[in-house]
């Protein structure tokens, strides 16, 4: 995540500065780049991981409680020159030329 910078923080008179911690949500990483009469001085600091919001997307499209379903897996041999129907659009299917392509 790329936030916007900041500059010109206040420091305090032992050197130390604080920032919320807020302002940086969703960074992983915190650079700081420090410039004074002709020195510069760099850091990148770690941030605490913020917990990864799950989603459980199994269901992600809900069944419809009025429609019975049952899931059907079936395997069919059609000889050259016979015919094949698909009943459903949504089924998944493979052809093969030979027994030993389909391994």
């Amino acid at each position: 995540t790329t936030l916007r910078p900041m500059y010109n923080i206040a420091v305090r008179g032992d050197g130390t500065v604080t920032l919320p911690l807020a302002a940086f949500a969703g960074a992983s990483t915190l650079q700081v780049i420090v410039v004074d009469y002709g020195a510069v001085a760099a850091t990148e600091v770690p941030l605490p991981r913020a917990p990864l919001p799950c989603r459980d997307l199994a269901l992600a499209k809900p069944l419809d409680v009025e429609q019975h379903l049952v899931l059907q897996k079936e395997v069919a041999v059609v000889l050259p020159g016979q015919s094949c129907t698909v009943i459903r659009s949504a089924a998944a299917h493979a052809m093969f030329n030979s027994f030993g392509s389909a391994f």
